[in-house]
């Protein structure tokens, strides 16, 4: 998603990590507390405000490898950061904590896209 941006920033952007994932377990959601999204994790919390935003969800787990080139290569650049601040409630999803959240959107993605695997990105409604 990051080469439909121009221009792109040259580097990343990193702030204070984010409280959001500070009592997870989750290593994959660990990885995230520095990024430069204000990361929501998967729950009622993540959709009980803005609700005129759209959500970003993002599913992966730790030992995924393109998981974390996507992180790298998206998630750490201050344009996707910027959009994904901007316009969405961004939410990660550990798929291990979550496999029923995964099964969904993997079905979801099959039916609608004839694809399935990780990492999973989604758009859907708030509230």
């Amino acid at each position: 998603f990051s080469h439909f941006l121009a221009p792109m920033a040259e580097s990343s952007v990193r702030t204070a990590p984010h409280t959001a994932f500070a009592e997870s377990v989750s290593s994959y959601l660990q990885a995230s507390r520095s990024d430069d999204i204000a990361w929501h994790p998967w729950g009622e919390a993540a959709f009980a405000h803005d609700n005129d935003k759209l959500r970003f969800v993002a599913i992966g787990f730790a030992a995924c490898h393109n998981c974390h080139r996507m992180h790298a290569e998206c998630f750490e650049d201050a344009g996707v950061c910027s959009i994904l601040r901007e316009s969405f409630v961004a939410v990660k999803v550990d798929r291990e904590e979550h496999p029923e959240v995964d099964s969904h959107f993997q079905q979801l993605a099959f039916k609608t896209l004839g694809v399935r695997g990780w990492p999973l990105h989604a758009i859907v409604t708030g509230g």
